[in-house]
């Protein structure tokens, strides 16, 4: 999940640079993984909004959030905070770590992406097992 991710927030950030239509400064690379992991945040979000909504009642929520449920005793309202601002920092920072290096070149790219999916990794890594 976390390589799909971060190669679906990073390649248009690197293909913008490698058509040369964004400034290479840090300020950019970092304000264009901003964006990226904003509007992945949002689409993600979206996800949580039919959840919260009992739209799974729906055969197309229900095919869309199967198996989406919080562990017993943990109120609804928490999860969706916890669910609501700690994936913006991930795909915030994790996007605008493999923007700074798409911003620097090919190679650079290729590592940032592994750090980011590494960052992520270890981020849904942590969250799982603290839930589970």
């Amino acid at each position: 999940i976390a390589v799909v991710e971060e190669l679906a927030k990073g390649l248009p950030i690197y293909a913008g640079y490698a058509h040369a239509r964004y400034e290479r400064a840090l300020r950019s690379a970092l304000g264009l993984g901003a964006l990226s992991g904003l509007g992945f945040f949002i689409a993600e979000k979206g996800l949580l909004i039919v959840r919260l909504s009992d739209l799974e009642r729906l055969p197309i929520g229900d095919a869309a959030v199967s198996g989406a449920t919080p562990p017993a005793g943990v109120p609804l309202w928490l999860v969706a905070l916890v669910f609501l601002l700690a994936p913006l920092a991930l795909h915030t920072v994790t996007a605008a770590i493999s923007s700074v290096g798409a911003s620097r070149g090919r190679w650079s790219y290729g590592a940032a992406i592994a750090v980011a999916v590494v960052v992520h990794f270890v981020y849904n890594f942590t969250v799982v097992s603290s839930l589970a």
